[in-house]
């Protein structure tokens, strides 16, 4: 907490299935910072003690907090492109999730039922960024997973951006047939 550029520790324990090990989250304001700790004779200190406490450590670098939805990838995007894309993902599946909630639940069993409007919305803030971040980003990031790197071939780059705005473009004229006729 000393270092300068230091934000926060976040400790999280195992959770089954996602991952075994205690997780411990420092947050640096700056590359240069966290590399600053990484690189300095404290922690050196600290991971000998804990070798011969029989401790492992291994360290994964993250430039956003999304790394958790690109599982086996060494680091999440951390270019402006990389984010970009990360964030074109998010949207092809958090578009027809909040309109299937809207239309579907929202709608008939909330708004009609005469709840403010901030609460239904934050009840659909909630259910959505549930089965986004739990579910739906895992999945669309797997399945894009030969798109994310950067420094990748022209031809792949344009296919990816193309099966984007197809996807996005079936899901917009599917939920305008949905708005139509439903």
């Amino acid at each position: 907490a000393k270092f300068p550029g230091f934000l926060r520790n976040r400790t999280e324990r195992p959770v089954a299935g996602v991952h075994e090990d205690w997780l411990t989250v420092s947050s640096f304001d700056t590359e240069a910072h966290l590399n600053a700790w990484l690189d300095s004779p404290e922690r050196q200190t600290l991971l000998k003690e804990g070798a011969e406490l029989g401790v492992a450590f291994s360290v994964r670098r993250s430039a956003h907090g999304f790394d958790f939805w690109f599982p086996g990838q060494p680091e999440a995007p951390s270019s402006p492109h990389g984010i970009f894309k990360s964030n074109l993902l998010v949207l092809v599946v958090l578009y027809p999730l909040v309109f299937l909630w809207g239309f579907f639940v929202s709608a008939p069993f909330i708004d009609s039922r005469g709840a403010p409007f901030w609460l239904s919305l934050l009840i659909g803030n909630f259910v959505s960024t549930q089965v986004l971040g739990w579910w739906l980003a895992p999945k669309i990031f797997q399945l894009f997973a030969w798109w994310m790197p950067d420094g990748i071939h022209a031809r792949r780059q344009v296919g990816g951006y193309a099966a984007v705005a197809l996807l996005l473009a079936v899901s917009a004229a599917l939920c305008g047939v949905l708005g139509v006729y439903l």
